[in-house]
C-alpha cells in the first residue's frame, strides 16, 4: 500500500452544548466544544484523523490551529513517506534546519515550536499514528508496543457545582456505573473556605461513597491554602527511606525564611534527597516567597 502523502487538511469543528449541561468555572461558561480536526490522506486514499485543541478546556478558537496546520506544517509533508512518523515528527519540530538535525543527531528547533505550533505538531503525529493503523488492519495501541492490561478503571470528571449541588451532581455520576470522581476546586470559589465546604459537601451524608479526587487545575496558591491547611497538617518532612525530618529555626542544618544563603541550602538539599511526601503547615517560612525552605543535611554548613 502507498502511504506517500498526498494531502493534510484541518477544519475547526464547533459543537453547541445544551444549555441545562453547560457548567461555569475559572474558566467562564462553557458554551461550546471545539476542536481542531486534521486529515492526512495518502496517495492510495486512505485517511488518517488527528485532533487538537486551541486553549484549555473543550472551548477555545481553532482557527490559528487550523492556520497553522493547512499553511505552514502541512505542506511540508506532501510526497513523505506517512509510515516515517518520527521523521516527519523531526521534520516540523525543526523546520529549515532538519537536515542539519538528520546530519548530526541531535535537534536544531526552528523558533516558535511552542504552543500552538506543538499542538498542531501533535494532531499531525496522531493522524499519522491513525494512518498506519489503518493501513496495517491494528489499532494504534498495537504500534506503540501493545497493552499491558485488558482493562481498566474509569473516574468521572465534573464536579463544579456548589455546595448544596455537588452532592447530587458527583451521585449522577456513580448511578452511570463510575467507580471513581473528581471534583474541581479553586479560583471560582473565591476562598478556600468555600472549597473545603464543597469538598465536605461531597463526601458527606454518605451520598458519593466512591475514591472522590479533587483538582485545583493550577487555581490555587500556596499562599491561599496556607490558612486553611495550617490546622490541618503537621510541618514535617518525610524523605525516601529516611525518618521524618522537621524545621526548626534554632536546630543545626534547618533553613529559616531569613537565614542566609536559602537558595544555596535548598539546592543542595534537592541534589541530595529525594522527596516522596512534604506536608507543611505553621512554618516560620512564607508561602509567598516561592522559596520553601526544606531541611539540608547536615554537612552542609551555610556561609554566615
Amino acid at each position: 500500500m502507498n502511504l506517500t502523502i498526498s494531502e493534510v487538511e484541518a477544519r475547526w469543528i464547533r459543537c453547541p452544548i445544551p444549555e441545562e449541561r453547560q457548567h461555569v468555572s475559572d474558566f467562564g461558561r462553557i458554551e461550546t466544544f471545539d476542536m481542531a480536526l486534521v486529515c492526512i490522506r495518502s496517495e492510495d486514499g486512505l485517511e488518517g484523523f488527528g485532533e487538537a485543541k486551541g486553549s484549555v478546556g473543550s472551548a477555545g478558537d481553532c482557527a490559528s490551529l487550523v492556520t497553522c496546520v493547512q499553511h505552514e506544517l502541512g505542506p511540508r509533508l506532501i510526497g513523505h513517506d506517512g509510515r516515517q512518523i518520527t521523521r516527519a515528527w523531526e521534520t516540523l519540530y525543526n523546520g529549515t534546519r532538519d537536515h542539519y538535525a538528520r546530519a548530526r543527531g541531535r535537534g536544531f528547533p526552528a523558533l516558535g515550536r511552542r504552543g500552538i505550533t506543538v499542538a498542531a505538531m501533535g494532531a499531525i503525529d496522531i493522524a499519522l499514528h491513525d494512518l498506519v493503523g489503518k493501513a496495517l488492519g491494528v489499532p494504534v495501541v498495537q504500534l506503540l508496543g501493545g497493552s499491558c492490561r485488558d482493562r481498566m478503571p474509569a473516574y468521572a470528571s465534573g464536579g463544579w457545582a456548589d455546595a448544596d449541588g455537588i452532592g447530587p451532581q458527583l451521585e449522577s455520576y456513580t448511578q452511570q456505573g463510575f467507580t471513581a470522581v473528581k471534583m474541581r476546586v479553586g479560583a471560582m470559589d473565591d476562598t478556600v473556605d468555600v472549597s473545603v465546604e464543597r469538598v465536605r459537601a461531597a463526601r458527606g451524608a454518605g451520598r458519593v461513597q466512591p475514591t472522590c479526587a479533587v483538582s485545583c487545575v493550577g487555581a490555587v496558591s500556596r499562599a491561599a491554602s496556607k490558612p486553611a491547611m495550617k490546622p490541618r497538617m503537621r510541618c514535617s518532612v518525610r524523605s525516601r527511606g529516611s525518618r521524618p525530618m522537621r524545621r526548626s529555626s534554632t536546630k543545626r542544618g534547618s533553613c529559616a525564611a531569613r537565614r542566609p544563603n536559602l537558595v544555596a541550602a535548598i539546592s543542595c538539599w534537592r541534589r541530595n534527597f529525594s522527596t516522596d511526601r512534604i506536608s507543611i503547615a505553621g512554618s516560620p517560612i512564607g508561602w509567598s516567597d516561592r522559596r520553601i525552605a526544606r531541611p539540608v543535611p547536615d554537612s552542609f554548613q551555610p556561609k554566615s
